[in-house]
């Protein structure tokens, strides 16, 4: 509203810097998969790929962002995504919690 601009003070990571932690990382077969998802209708759909190192290094190595879709067509996408099998997949638990206004999942 105030039209300050970006700020770094409410990150949820301070210590992020897309120069330092920002690279370009290839799939690897021989490391575990996982997949993250924050479900969203109007605020994206967003599923990571993560895959860990054997020194414990976590690495993104494709991440699926889309908004206004059925979750039909964003499961069709993600699983045509998955290019080694995962392990788990992790999503926000907030996804199944009641919208105020209408009472729908959001």
């Amino acid at each position: 509203m105030l039209c300050r601009g970006a700020a770094r003070h409410d990150l949820v990571f301070q210590e992020f810097d897309p120069a330092v932690h920002v690279q370009t990382v290839e799939w690897t077969g021989e490391w575990p998969t996982y997949r993250a998802i924050d479900f969203g209708y109007r605020s994206p759909l967003v599923c990571l790929w993560i895959q860990i190192s054997p020194g414990g290094g976590v690495h993104v190595v494709e991440e699926y962002v889309r908004t206004q879709l059925p979750i039909a067509r964003h499961a069709a996408e993600i699983l045509r995504r998955d290019r080694t099998p995962v392990v788990m997949t992790y999503v926000d638990p907030a996804g199944r919690q009641r919208e105020a206004t209408s009472g729908s999942a959001c």
